[in-house]
């Protein structure tokens, strides 16, 4: 893509989004300032989303980004095939739609689809969908999950993360266990000597 036509492509991107996405002045009563919301502690830090494509629709109160989807805040990257916002009406709106900057949408749930990889330092989870749920806090990931942090694995058949209560579960199927490889701390500091 030229320098102009990304230009271009950047501008109607940003005006889709100030569309869709609410007008506040801050955090409405604990709620997140950003777009992925208190993802560990990354409230009020900008996000950038890259894509070969947005669709935003308006009377469906969603937004699709596809094709190469990267999703950076802070130190945590998401990257999938696509990456779909869904909007609503905030509780205490008095309506109006998803362009109207008096009532606002918020987004409820981000779903990230395909070659699903989140990133945050070591800590490295892949699947082949991951949900984020706003009011829940919580996300799911599913389609043959694995977490890695160093050389520790986990997998299983979906895994869950609470994200306030800073807890996961990891569930298995009849089919499919729950499998983990732990290191011992004492060896991923020995190898950190040599």
């Amino acid at each position: 893509m030229t320098g102009e036509r990304m230009r271009r492509f950047s501008i109607v991107v940003l005006a889709v989004l100030l569309f869709l996405l609410p007008a506040s002045s801050g955090a409405e009563e604990g709620r997140e300032k950003d777009v992925f919301g208190s993802f560990s502690g990354r409230e009020g830090k900008p996000t950038h989303i890259t894509a070969d494509h947005l669709e935003a629709y308006r009377a469906k109160e969603m937004a699709v980004f596809s094709g190469n989807v990267v999703a950076k805040q802070d130190d945590w990257v998401l990257h999938s095939d696509t990456l779909t916002f869904y909007f609503e009406k905030p509780e205490s709106s008095g309506g109006g739609g998803p362009g109207n900057r008096e009532g606002g949408t918020e987004v409820s749930r981000i779903e990230a689809r395909g070659n699903v990889r989140i990133t945050q330092g070591e800590r490295i989870v892949t699947g082949e969908k991951a949900v984020f749920h706003r009011r829940e806090q919580k996300t799911i990931v599913t389609g043959n999950p694995v977490l890695r942090e160093g050389e520790n694995i986990i997998e299983g058949d979906r895994v869950i993360v609470f994200m306030e209560e800073k807890r996961g579960v990891v569930e298995g199927t009849r089919g499919k266990r729950v499998s983990a490889t732990i290191h011992p701390e004492e060896k991923k500091e020995e190898k950190k000597r040599e």
